[in-house]
């Protein structure tokens, strides 16, 4: 293959590369759409229903206890009874599976009403998810067609492309093999790169920790160095307190002895 045949070729493959990885983005972004705008709509109190029957069904029940003993009390027959143990079964039985029934019906329709709403804007996501789909695999039929016989299948990306184009149009690759070459030795000295840069990184870190952990070490033994030194002060303090004790007690002994060679 001629140079100005490849470079030629290349730009058409970086174009379609480039044209299908916005389409693959797109129609990701459409699907992330659709599923925060089914999320949205699925949220409220009716589909806290629909999803928790057993909670529910529980507070039913003790509404429906409370109203019948209020029942039980205005016909006048006690709870304890035969007759109000029965009427207030059938009112709690009844009630709770008429009021979960009734509620969960109405959450239901709540539910499909709100999804109603979505539907219109996730129907045109879908549509629009579905155009970039074929539009993909169109540009995927021509590349087959036209790159795909001499473009090396391991490099399918725009950044690839790019680099090959530019490569050729540089002047510093002329063959296919050159210029996958070249990218690989690229690659190669950027993943090195990358790992003298977080090798770096780890060493300024490391560095810090120590710097951090002698700085730590510094106060610590200043403060302990102040404490010996505030020690040392207030043993001074206290052995001038008891030599002067010491002396006072002496004063005091004389004194005695002069009073009782007096005595005698």
């Amino acid at each position: 293959m001629e140079r100005d045949e490849l470079l030629e070729g290349l730009t058409t493959a970086s174009s379609i590369l480039s044209r299908i990885e916005q389409a693959e983005q797109r129609m990701v972004q459409d699907q992330i759409r659709i599923a925060a705008v089914q999320k949205q709509a699925s949220k409220g109190f009716a589909s806290w229903v629909v999803r928790h029957p057993i909670i529910w069904g529980i507070i039913s029940a003790l509404v429906t206890i409370a109203l019948a003993e209020d029942t039980c009390s205005l016909i006048g027959i006690r709870t304890s009874d035969f007759f109000g143990e029965i009427l207030t079964l059938i009112i709690v039985v009844g009630g709770t599976c008429l009021s979960c029934t009734t509620l969960r019906g109405l959450a239901k329709k709540s539910s499909e009403r709100k999804m109603q709403k979505t539907a219109p804007e996730c129907t045109a996501l879908q549509q629009d998810i579905a155009q970039h789909s074929e539009y993909e695999q169109d540009l995927a039929a021509v590349f087959s067609r036209q790159i795909s016989p001499w473009y090396p299948a391991d490099y399918l990306t725009s950044e690839a492309a790019n680099f090959f184009a530019n490569a050729v149009s540089n002047g510093r690759a002329d063959t296919v093999k050159e210029m996958v070459n070249l990218y690989e030795v690229t690659l190669h000295q950027q993943r090195m790169e990358n790992l003298q840069q977080q090798q770096l990184n780890a060493q300024r870190m490391g560095n810090i920790i120590n710097a951090v952990g002698h700085m730590n070490t510094a106060n610590a033994v200043d403060r302990n160095t102040q404490a010996v030194r505030e020690g040392n002060s207030r043993l001074g303090t206290i052995s001038g307190q008891i030599g002067s004790v010491s002396g006072q007690l002496s004063g005091i002994s004389g004194q005695l002895s002069g009073i009782n060679r007096r005595l005698h």
